[in-house]
């Protein structure tokens, strides 16, 4: 008996994926139980399998990274400045000049926010 294959039947499954689709290079992660339990809690409030959920976090994911010792000091000079600044501001309200003392006010307060800035990483260009 002879079978006769038919070479214009279409194959089954899903198609392949493109080259550039494929995911090549895995990363282990480790959890605790309650960390796993949280992050899998987190994928399904998403609607999203947990390998999905943490692949799409840790690509969006906005990482701070710790300040260096140059910023260190950065802040230290920083604080100084706003420190000798607000004792000028002390002294020009004790001889009556209040708006200096309001452009020292707001000086430090400037001050006070680019070392939290600094701190936290953010962006200095604003």
């Amino acid at each position: 008996m002879v079978k006769c294959v038919d070479t214009n039947k279409p194959k089954g499954g899903r198609p392949p994926k493109d080259v550039n689709d494929l995911r090549n290079n895995h990363v282990k992660v480790g959890f605790t139980d309650l960390e796993y339990d949280s992050v899998q809690y987190k994928a399904q409030q998403v609607g999203k399998r947990t390998p999905n959920y943490v692949h799409d976090a840790a690509l969006s994911a906005r990482v701070r990274s710790h300040i260096n010792e140059e910023q260190v000091e950065l802040v230290r000079n920083v604080a100084k400045m706003g420190n000798n600044l607000n004792q000028i501001a002390r002294k020009a309200n004790q001889s009556g000049f209040t708006s200096v003392r309001t452009y020292c006010e707001k000086t430090v307060d400037q001050i006070a926010l680019l070392i939290t800035r600094i701190i936290r990483g953010g962006d200095l260009s604003q």
